[in-house]
């Protein structure tokens, strides 16, 4: 298995996801997530491939929680937008220990609708972005063959905007694919 190969996957897959949103596909974060697995992820699976079968993918499936002295009381573990797993039908309990299994990747997504009023969605969504763009450069510098992507999209501007960013090993990679007139969209003010 090789994360260069679930980078194309991820890209690919992005790319033509794009594609429907520019084309007018409207839906809020879940329908996102839910379309994006189904329509495009689970399409590229095949024996030969990293994610070689569909029940590799996981929707809003929880993960080992990092943990945090500034939040002692933190739960052991929390759910994430899309999770891809090594293996079908794992997930993060092996034989009734909780936290014993580590995602191929993690994906988190955040999404202006076209129906909110900007400026307050906007702040929101970039706020909650900054707080996954945290967790995931922690998560994968505590589990170093984890790939973890930030997904932003922003309906509200036209054509639309769709930025993904790359984390792995602790590393943030912004603008790692960006379709759209990012620059509008306010993210990396």
């Amino acid at each position: 298995m090789s994360l260069m190969e679930i980078d194309c996957i991820m890209k690919d897959s992005l790319t033509a996801f794009y594609q429907q949103l520019v084309s007018g596909w409207i839906g809020r974060e879940r329908e996102m997530v839910s379309y994006f697995a189904f329509g495009f992820l689970v399409p590229r699976c095949s024996p030969q491939s990293a994610i070689h079968d569909p029940a590799q993918i996981g929707i809003e499936v929880a993960v080992k929680q990092m943990a945090d002295t500034a939040y002692p009381k933190r739960k052991n573990n929390v759910c994430k937008d899309l999770v891809i797993w090594p293996k079908p039908a794992m997930n993060l309990w092996n034989q009734g220990q909780m936290n014993a299994n580590i995602p191929l990747c993690i994906t988190e997504w955040k999404c202006v609708n076209p129906s909110k009023r900007l400026t307050a969605e906007l702040k929101l969504k970039l706020k909650e972005l900054q707080g996954d763009t945290e967790w995931l450069s922690d998560f994968t510098r505590r589990n170093l063959n984890v790939l973890g992507y930030s997904i932003f999209v922003h309906q509200q501007i036209k054509p639309v905007v769709l930025d993904c960013r790359r984390f792995y090993q602790g590393n943030q990679e912004p603008k790692w694919l960006s379709l759209g007139p990012v620059e509008e969209a306010g993210i990396y003010a």
